[in-house]
């Protein structure tokens, strides 16, 4: 195990040569020169083609990872904080209209 000291002198020691041209997910970086325009150099969309290449193999961790009991009660609490002043709006509209009800408002 080395200590964070060693771990700065290590990478200290290393050139700008030597630094990987790959971002954490292991896709090339590119960098357009100032020149160009970067629509013209990648494509309409190729970036974001490009982001979600690097991001999809992480997606699935993304859910899994964030789904946990205080995600789920506070979907819960926000779906049923919600869809209750829309019945009760909806019910009051159906007795004032007599046409517009709960499932034309939902």
């Amino acid at each position: 195990v080395h200590s964070v000291g060693e771990q700065t002198e290590g990478f200290k020691r290393r050139g700008r040569h030597e630094r990987s041209a790959r971002d954490p997910a292991g896709v090339p970086r590119s960098t357009p020169k100032m020149n160009e325009d970067p629509l013209q150099q990648t494509g309409l969309f190729k970036g974001m083609q490009i982001d979600l290449k690097r991001r999809a193999p992480h997606y699935w961790n993304d859910w899994v990872e964030g789904w946990n009991l205080k995600t789920t009660a506070a979907i819960l609490f926000i779906f049923f904080t919600s869809i209750g002043p829309a019945v009760t709006f909806a019910e009051l509209l159906l007795t004032e209209t007599e046409v517009i009800g709960v499932v034309e408002v939902l």
